[in-house]
């Protein structure tokens, strides 16, 4: 079944519903499968440390926990900086073009307003377990 965050009838899939819950949503009678569209998977951290913002995951809208299956991460830039040039003899030449001599590597500082900066790259995600089948 295609995961389109859909919801489903407790009664028509009482299997699917004993699994996942109100996980992604529902009540009652309803209950929603994940909505995984456009979106990378992320096997859940479970206290390995592969994910270092694992604490900082939102709750999926059900009721599930912030850094379980099923939570969501932002997609976000890893803290970092660029080095350039340093141009040290500035002139203008006959030409009334900037002119110079570099000399040296400087590094930027942080940017004045950085949009989710974190200790890792990655792109929007949601946690899951990865599973084997045996029977």
């Amino acid at each position: 079944m295609l995961c389109d965050g859909r919801k489903l009838k407790v009664s028509a899939y009482p299997e699917l519903f004993a699994a996942l819950g109100y996980l992604y949503g529902g009540a009652s009678d309803d209950f929603c499968i994940p909505d995984y569209r456009g979106l990378f998977l992320r096997g859940n951290d479970a206290g390995s440390g592969m994910d270092p913002d694992a604490a900082l995951r939102m709750a999926p809208t059900g009721s599930g926990t912030v850094n379980g299956v099923g939570s969501y991460q932002c997609d976000a830039m890893q803290t970092h900086t660029h080095t350039y040039k340093a141009v040290t003899l500035a002139a203008v030449s006959q030409s009334g073009n900037a002119a110079g001599q570099s000399s040296g590597d400087l590094e930027t500082s942080a940017p004045i307003n950085p949009a989710r900066l974190t200790s890792e790259t990655r792109p929007k995600n949601l946690s899951i377990n990865y599973i084997i089948k045996f029977r």
